[in-house]
């Protein structure tokens, strides 16, 4: 809301106030008289060949119903108590406070001797955002002929539009000539021929060109050695006068590069050309006409085409995120903020039935640790029960994030519907255990990659021990593989690896995990004979130190973004994407932003939006944006 704005919408208020005024009060009012300090408020009442912005218009139209543009008068700061309230007074000084009480002196006077003002007929800026454009009194004509072209998408009804004024205007010369009225009879009105249309072209290119001292055709004209031609066209001399070519492809016709009329040819190329690429374009185009920085103006003209960006747009980025406090949480117990996430399914083999068996793999946020449970289906009741027992082998959980069950990376197409039929609403039930469960957007996988990538680990020490294996396992071998992958990825390293003998051996989550003396170097002061006695503190002391490690050795590795360096325009609610899916390009849905959902640095990641069918959460990384808000 802009300072011009506000006080358009405070004369509406005044207008309003007065109405009300004179329906509510017995008295009877002759006349009455409306003040305002700004200027251009008072241009904007009595400016009637205007066309203003949508907001303008509709509030002038308030005003102008309500009262009549003799009726407002101008005060100037010295006068104007409602200054007092912006700007403050000192209690000493008397004018300021029987202003700030009474009002103005001067409105006890008479009306003759009230400040005038400058109440005279102003014009209004062309470059005010809010006026549209201003009536031909107002602008000079060549500014206002580049306006009427831009009212045009298509060079072809750009031409038929000249073509009938000219036609009209060699109607009128000839009556006037002849000095014969017209006909009571109308006769019939004949198309536009091809011979209007190119005289028609001839006349705009003409104008053009007459007009490069406001409109430069560029400073690196002279290596193009332009001339005129009979008809009085300046074309482009160049060195292919020899070519046995087309007379316009040797000597193109020679625009103006800031012509609004340029970009109408492009874009009627690109729009019959099907919306090849900017070379064919550039080049279709150079076959009759000539533009220096031509390239920088058809990429314009794709950055603006819907359909382009609907085919060839690329998905929305956004800066990498900072990490989130869970992950960030040192000194506490191990799973104690942890992610959720199915894989699968492997097939076992039961007597002579093949059955199908998933992972469930919870992952601490912290130590980076893993725990993996064997889920027999993807129902709601098995989810409960793998957490269940995760819970009374690794103790009370406070924070769980898991994906929303409608995509998930690596898993298959059952895997997918499965997920699908999840019933939320049980599993929200296990927050009365006292676990804060979070969900990810929905299709929002790289929001997970904390778990996403222990999958990737955790498949290939799979395939790994299972690649030499003919039989299927049954249940007792797949859990017991379970144990030993999940042994396997809590001893990977965390921390580099140095060279050096005498350094530590990397940091791993068994250190914590396992509380393995060989891993991490036990303290002198205890002998094997009181260590079993003190057991709980060597503990303690093992804990210390791994916390210490991770605090100095591993918190540092995350401190650098891997990709996503810049920040983006943010979506904004009102824009028109395009949602991916695992469809076709074309075939993807278009919708409308309803809400955008910004994190603590005020950066949009996920918003929600309303399609044909229903309403949708989406991240914008899977969002394609086609026409911006702002634009429309």
């Amino acid at each position: 809301m802009t300072i011009p704005r506000l006080e358009l919408t405070a004369a509406t208020l005044a207008v309003k106030c007065a109405s009300l005024v004179r329906e509510e009060v017995d008295t009877t009012f002759k006349r009455v008289i409306f003040w305002t300090d700004s200027m251009l408020v008072i241009n904007y009442i009595r400016n009637n060949k205007t066309r203003f912005s949508t907001f303008v218009a509709n509030r002038l139209s308030i005003i102008h119903e309500g009262s009549e543009c003799e009726q407002w008068r101008h005060v100037d700061t010295a006068n104007n108590p409602a200054d007092i309230a912006s700007r403050g007074m000192h209690l000493s000084k008397k004018v300021e406070v029987e202003m700030w009480l009474k009002g103005p002196v001067f409105l006890k006077n008479k009306e003759d001797k009230w400040p005038k003002g400058n109440l005279g007929m102003a014009l209004l800026s062309i470059s005010d955002p809010d006026v549209k454009y201003a009536a031909a009194a107002t602008v000079n004509s060549c500014d206002y002929i580049e306006s009427l072209f831009g009212r045009f998408s298509s060079w072809s009804r750009l031409k038929v539009f000249v073509a009938w004024m000219l036609r009209v205007k060699g109607n009128l010369m000839q009556r006037c000539k002849t000095r014969t009225p017209p006909k009571g009879r109308v006769r019939r009105i004949e198309p536009i021929t091809s011979s209007e249309l190119d005289v028609a072209e001839t006349e705009i290119i003409r104008y053009l060109q007459s007009e490069t001292s406001k409109q430069p055709m560029g400073n690196d004209t002279s290596k193009l050695d332009p001339f005129k031609d009979e008809k009085g066209i300046i074309r482009v001399g160049g060195r292919i006068a020899g070519a046995s070519i087309p007379l316009e492809a040797k000597h193109p016709i020679l625009l103006p590069k800031t012509s609004i009329v340029a970009g109408i040819i492009i874009n009627d190329i690109h729009q019959r050309m099907g919306h090849v690429g900017r070379n064919a374009i550039l080049a279709r185009f150079r076959e009759k006409y000539w533009v220096t920085r031509a390239l920088k103006l058809t990429k314009s003209i794709f950055s603006r085409c819907v359909t382009c960006r609907r085919y060839n747009g690329r998905l929305e980025t956004q800066k990498m995120s900072e990490l989130p406090k869970q992950r960030l949480m040192s000194g506490e117990k191990p799973f104690t903020r942890s992610g959720v996430d199915y894989f699968g399914p492997i097939e076992i083999k039961r007597g002579r039935t093949v059955l199908k068996r998933y992972g469930v793999v919870f992952t601490c946020f912290n130590t980076r640790a893993i725990h993996l449970e064997m889920a027999d289906s993807l129902d709601t009741d098995s989810c409960i029960n793998a957490v269940r027992r995760f819970i009374a082998r690794r103790g009370a959980v406070r924070y769980m994030l898991s994906d929303n069950g409608t995509n998930l990376v690596g898993a298959d197409k059952e895997l997918r519907k499965g997920m699908k039929e999840w019933n939320n609403t049980q599993i929200h039930t296990v927050r009365q255990n006292g676990i804060d469960w979070r969900f990810n957007p929905p299709a929002a996988s790289h929001q997970g990659g904390v778990w996403e990538r222990m999958i990737r680990s955790i498949r290939k020490v799979l395939y790994g021990l299972l690649k030499e294996q003919t039989i299927k396992l049954n249940d007792e071998g797949l859990r017991t593989l379970f144990c030993e992958v999940e042994a396997i990825v809590n001893g990977r390293p965390l921390t580099m690896l140095s060279d050096d003998p005498k350094e530590d051996r990397p940091l791993t989550p068994n250190h914590l995990l396992l509380a393995q003396a060989d891993y991490i170097p036990a303290p002198g002061i205890f002998s094997e004979a009181d260590v079993y006695r003190k057991r709980w503190r060597q503990a303690q002391y093992l804990v210390n130190v791994f916390w210490a490690r991770w605090r100095k050795e591993y918190l540092a590795t995350l401190m650098e973004r891997q990709k996503w360096f810049k920040e983006r325009r943010n979506v904004d609610v009102g824009d028109i994407v395009i949602i991916a899916e695992n469809s076709p390009r074309g075939q993807w849905p278009m919708a409308r932003v309803l809400e955008a959902y910004k994190d603590a640095r005020g950066l949009v990641r996920s918003v929600k939006l309303r399609t044909a069918n229903a309403e949708l959460v989406r991240p914008i990384t899977k969002l394609v944006v086609i026409l911006e808000a702002e634009s429309q």
